[in-house]
C-alpha cells in the first residue's frame, strides 16, 4: 500500500511538472483581489499553480495530522479502558468461589 501511495505521489508531481515545462511560454500575469486587500496582485499562472498545490498539500497535511492526532487520543482511552478492565477480571478469576450444596443444585 505504501508502495502503490509513493508511486500515485510521483506520478502527480510529475504531472504538474510535465504541465509547467509545456505551459513555460504561456506566462499571462493573472490579477488577484484578496478580501481583506484593496489593492490588486498579479502573478503569473504558474506561480499561482504552484502556490495553490502546496497550500493545498499543506492542509492536507495538517488535516491528516489532526486526524491521526485525534485517532491517538481514541486508542490511549481504549487502552486505558482495556487495561482497567483486564486488572478487573484478573482479581474476579482470583477471589474463591463460594461452596455451594448438592440440595441448592437438585431442588426435590
Amino acid at each position: 500500500m505504501k508502495i502503490l501511495r509513493w508511486i500515485v505521489t510521483v506520478l502527480i508531481m510529475f504531472l504538474i511538472v510535465l504541465f509547467v515545462i509545456q505551459n513555460s511560454n504561456l506566462n499571462p500575469p493573472v490579477t488577484i483581489k484578496f478580501f481583506w486587500k484593496s489593492s490588486a496582485v498579479e502573478i503569473d499562472v504558474l506561480i499561482l499553480v504552484f502556490l495553490t498545490f502546496l497550500l493545498g498539500l499543506v492542509l492536507g497535511f495538517l488535516i491528516a495530522g489532526i486526524k491521526i492526532l485525534a485517532k491517538k487520543n481514541e486508542l490511549r482511552v481504549l487502552s486505558n479502558n482495556y487495561k482497567k478492565l483486564k486488572k478487573e477480571i484478573d482479581l474476579l478469576r482470583n477471589q474463591g468461589l463460594e461452596e455451594v450444596d448438592n440440595n441448592d443444585l437438585n431442588p426435590e
